[in-house]
């Protein structure tokens, strides 16, 4: 099977979509599969659409040009995988390009059940057929041990990681966990520590800040914390949680979008600001079971690789899939080109 990714992958840490190309092209080249991240080859079997949009550094090649190649190789199955949503990050035209871009998907991945169920309530026509695979971190890396707060003869600390510095991500909560630390009863128990890029004018004054990581380099300076915090709002489904869970680190997590689905197992919810020294304390009084339950953390990237190439090989077994996906008209390649410019721009000015 020859694969065609259209995403333009770095080293180092750069987002989750990156993050999630590397691992699943390892995964596909490792099991014999061919893995390209472009449309130069004319034998492509599939291509996966994971970023639409042709303004972020990221894509590595565009609708418009998947339209173009579809005409040379109409049997072709492509697969759009959908991790974003304009709710997400207070947006105003993700959704669109994203319902543009479906135009021309045979199947689309939805990253969560939660964001799958949101766009079939707001676009009930455009996201069809669907299927839920949730994202995976690799537990060859983020290794699970036994932890235990007690007797540790130091202050527990907790930690969070964000490679994007947007307020969603949750600083209404690192803000408050701050607040908290001012009482002295909680800056003599506990210490902060925030992995990654903060907003310029955060306000904190007891976060203890560190540069974005990724991979062993995170892994390790995670694994030095013994609790986890993510306050993210409206989370698709995101890798850090995840990163989390499977290094054993109960999780506090705000009962918001796909962090219900992957954290409920494992951690404690604050529904709101004002209740997490609540959940903190209720968090610490089972600390041992929700640590001992991670050791078989599910949401890996072996279960999630496995998931898209078994979705893989049953839509080549069925192709083609549908005809108006296998020849487009010319008006449809300029709309694209047309569209591409137009929301570089609005991106450029920050209107996006």
């Amino acid at each position: 099977m020859k694969i065609a990714i259209n995403l333009k992958l770095t080293s180092g840490p750069y987002g989750g979509g990156n993050q999630f190309g590397n691992i699943l092209a390892n995964h596909l080249r490792g099991l014999g599969h061919g893995v390209v991240f472009n449309l130069d080859d004319p034998d492509i079997d599939l291509i996966l659409l994971g970023e639409p949009r042709g303004h972020l550094k990221v894509c590595g090649f565009t609708p418009d040009e998947i339209v173009s190649y579809k005409r040379l190789n109409p049997t072709c199955v492509v697969v759009h995988r959908v991790n974003e949503c304009d709710w997400r990050k207070n947006t105003r035209h993700v959704d669109y390009q994203l319902i543009r871009a479906n135009e021309i998907a045979d199947h689309t991945v939805f990253i969560s059940g939660w964001l799958q169920s949101e766009f079939s309530r707001r676009y009930p026509k455009s996201f069809l057929p669907s299927t839920v695979i949730h994202n995976g971190s690799d537990r060859g890396t983020f290794q699970w041990k036994q932890r235990s707060v007690t007797a540790l003869g130091r202050k527990i600390r907790i930690v969070t990681h964000h490679f994007s510095s947007n307020w969603m991500k949750g600083w209404d909560y690192y803000r408050a966990l701050d607040d908290l630390l001012t009482d002295p009863v909680y800056a003599d128990r506990f210490e902060f520590h925030y992995i990654g890029q903060a907003p310029r004018e955060h306000g904190c004054k007891n976060i203890i800040f560190h540069p974005p990581l990724s991979g062993a380099a995170l892994a390790a300076a995670l694994s030095k914390n013994d609790v986890y915090i993510t306050g993210s709002i409206n989370e698709p489904c995101g890798n850090h949680q995840l990163e989390a869970g499977c290094l054993g680190l109960p999780l506090l997590y705000r009962p918001s979008g796909a962090l219900t689905e992957t954290c409920r197992d494992y951690g404690v919810p604050v529904a709101t600001k004002e209740e997490l020294a609540a959940a903190l304390e209720e968090l610490l009084k089972n600390y041992d079971a929700l640590n001992a339950r991670q050791e078989s953390f599910q949401f890996t990237s072996e279960t999630m690789c496995k998931n898209y190439l078994r979705l893989f090989e049953d839509l080549l077994h069925r192709r083609p899939i549908k005809a108006s996906g296998a020849i487009a008209s010319l008006g449809q390649r300029l709309r694209f080109k047309a569209e591409g410019v137009y929301f570089r721009v609005l991106y450029r000015f920050g209107n996006e």
